[in-house]
């Protein structure tokens, strides 16, 4: 079943975002790594089986050669930090690939103790540019996906319960094909309008 792996913010300075994250929301974030290839550098805070992603422009020369990097740089102009995309994760990325007609693309970073950490994407051109729709993930090894931090799970700890994205309700759908859980098109104009987390103590957290 296709599932949201992970929701991607922006912000202009990674330490200040970091800091807002916790600041504003009660939620804290370990050193991610550098994308070479996109020009970005993250943070994350791992949870059940997904994570939630902080990004800003490590290299603005490399940024603004590829969607990603674009992307962020433009998020990163706004105040404080902006929900930028929804990445999903499915059985099968071929059949997403074969049915969209897309290319699956290669990725990789270095974590901060050296972890190579592989995997492979289908769609990013189309997450971030104006239609802003999600795009699909597969990883190269579930012992290296980012919700295993440390060493764990996290079983038990935070999940995403409700990702709103605007855009086409049906073309969103058809897009991801179906329906996927927490995932809700509500129409109006494309992109992430509010992340809603459901914390290990009970409590929730909203990202607007």
């Amino acid at each position: 079943m296709t599932r949201i792996d992970h929701v991607v913010l922006a912000t202009s300075d990674l330490e200040l975002g970091a800091a807002q994250l916790q600041h504003d929301f009660g939620l804290a974030t370990e050193p991610g790594g550098r994308h070479p290839r996109f020009g970005t550098i993250n943070r994350l805070m791992p949870m059940d089986e997904q994570y939630l992603e902080l990004v800003a422009v490590a290299n603005p020369e490399r940024a603004a050669s590829n969607p990603f990097g674009r992307a962020v740089a433009a998020a990163a102009r706004y105040k404080g930090m902006r929900a930028l995309a929804v990445c999903l994760q499915g059985p099968d990325l071929e059949a997403v690939a074969g049915r969209l007609g897309l290319p699956i693309e290669a990725g990789s970073r270095i974590t901060p103790d050296g972890v190579d950490l592989s995997w492979r994407t289908v769609g990013m051109a189309e997450a971030f540019s104006q239609t802003q729709l999600p795009f699909f993930i597969a990883w190269d090894s579930r012992a290296t996906h980012p919700s295993r931090a440390n060493g764990d799970d996290r079983l038990g700890s935070a999940r995403f319960t409700r990702v709103e994205i605007g855009g086409n309700p049906e073309e969103v759908t058809k897009w991801v094909g179906g329906e996927v859980p927490g995932l809700i098109p509500i129409g109006g104009s494309p992109g992430i309008r509010s992340v809603v987390i459901a914390m290990a103590d009970g409590g929730t957290v909203t990202i607007r």
